[in-house]
């Protein structure tokens, strides 16, 4: 190979790596068109596409031209070398505080709601108990608890895992990824544990530490399973059925039974397979029919909202602020609300824009989306690796979560000023 193709390969791969989380967000784009198109109006499909895709491209394309005429990335780079607390710090320190914060809140939730839920429903047979056990998690916190509670899901655990495993400290990620276990089953969600151990899964893999990345793999998977079998009554019966002294209500036998598929002990294979295609519908179909349904309800079912969709215009307006998550809830899932549900229909940022300003919302969508994108890329200037491993977890939850809410309580802004407080200028003495 001649000297100036090696030159172009590396020239190329080097802007590949500049603009990898513009890519992984065209891919995530990609999985909403696919979504978008099987089952809906193909209308839906162009709106995306000119009126927020290819508008993305170009807005996202314009920044970074200005960003490098302007040498933005290297002047930001040595400014961030003076933000760095691993100096006055030591590391042992900076864990005990992480584990310091993260206990405190797990403690205070155990008080506020006077238990664990999670550990609860081990023993609880009724599905629609269930979701009242699971919704009660968060919301009979208060309003200020909830933020921190967030925040210790999103941004604090995860980082200190990541941390521990960073620093070289195995007694802290063991004590961490013990505390990660209860704070996962008491919240009955499977994506906290792919939240708490995603970036550090990431890191071992760009590592090519496979045998550790395997092994983490392992352990997530478990615990998935675990909370498979927390949140599926027929499952738990078939299992624990032997060992129950107390016989069910009939009526909750009746639902166990039904849901199980019979005493034939089917329910480990119907729950796996429902996992399975929950994960599948999750990542490759949902995203884009949940856009399409918001689509069908807007204006047809529910009136464009002129601003009052965002809070902040909303209360210097005067107006009344809605929130079309929640109140596109019934008319999305009516029979749901029927039965008495209550929940919240999360969908893909620029669907928040349009319900506010129509077709020219995706646009500025598109604007927004393309400028965080390049700022976020900024900020990790010179660092691939952990612009990989922070961020392309974030960056697919885009496919359904407003990047507001992704960055703040979602505790993307979080993770990034923990990044750059402690692990930008942090260089330890060997890789694993």
């Amino acid at each position: 190979m001649a000297k100036g193709d090696l030159k172009m390969i590396l020239n190329l791969k080097e802007k590949l790596k500049k603009h990898y989380l513009f890519a992984v967000y065209l891919v995530v784009a990609s999985g909403i068109l696919i979504g978008l198109i099987e089952g809906f109006n193909i209308k839906y499909s162009y709106w995306v596409i000119f009126y927020y895709l290819l508008p993305l491209i170009v807005f996202y394309s314009l920044i970074q031209f200005w960003f490098a005429k302007r040498n933005y990335g290297e002047k930001l780079q040595l400014k961030l070398k003076n933000v760095d607390l691993t100096n006055k710090f030591s590391t042992q320190q900076i864990l005990i505080a992480f584990v310091a914060i993260i206990v405190l809140t797990l403690i205070v939730h155990i008080i506020i709601l006077k238990g664990l839920p999670g550990f609860e429903a081990l023993t609880e047979f009724n599905h629609r108990n269930l979701v009242y056990i699971r919704r009660g998690v968060t919301s009979k916190l208060p309003v200020w608890f909830k933020y921190i509670y967030s925040f210790v899901l999103k941004g604090i655990i995860p980082m200190g895992l990541l941390l521990a495993y960073h620093f070289k400290n195995k007694r802290v990620f063991i004590i961490l990824s013990l505390i990660a276990l209860v704070y996962g089953i008491n919240g009955m969600q499977k994506g906290h544990f792919l939240t708490f151990y995603g970036p550090t899964l990431i890191l071992l893999l760009v590592n090519k530490s496979y045998k550790r990345a395997l092994i983490l793999g392992a352990y997530i998977f478990s615990c998935l399973v675990l909370l498979v079998f927390i949140a599926n009554p027929g499952l738990k019966y078939t299992i624990m059925k032997h060992f129950m002294t107390v016989k069910l209500p009939k009526e909750v036998s009746k639902e166990v039974l039904l849901d199980d598929g019979g005493e034939g002990g089917e329910g480990i294979v119907k729950a796996n397979k429902k996992a399975v295609n929950s994960l599948y519908l999750r990542t490759f179909y949902l995203p884009g029919a949940t856009v399409g349904r918001w689509f069908e309800a807007v204006p047809k079912k529910k009136p464009y909202l002129y601003g009052k969709g965002y809070k902040l215009y909303a209360k210097i307006t005067g107006q009344k602020y809605h929130d079309y998550g929640a109140e596109l809830y019934g008319v999305i899932y009516p029979s749901y609300v029927k039965r008495g549900f209550v929940g919240r229909v999360n969908v893909a940022s620029f669907m928040y824009d349009y319900v506010n300003f129509k077709q020219w919302g995706l646009l500025y969508s598109a604007l927004g989306m393309a400028l965080l994108i390049s700022v976020i890329s900024l900020l990790y200037h010179g660092d691939f690796k952990m612009m990989v491993v922070l961020n392309t977890i974030p960056v697919l939850y885009l496919s359904s979560t407003n990047y507001t809410t992704l960055l703040f309580s979602g505790g993307w802004f979080l993770i990034i000023c923990i990044y750059l407080l402690f692990l930008r200028n942090y260089k330890p003495k060997h890789e694993h």
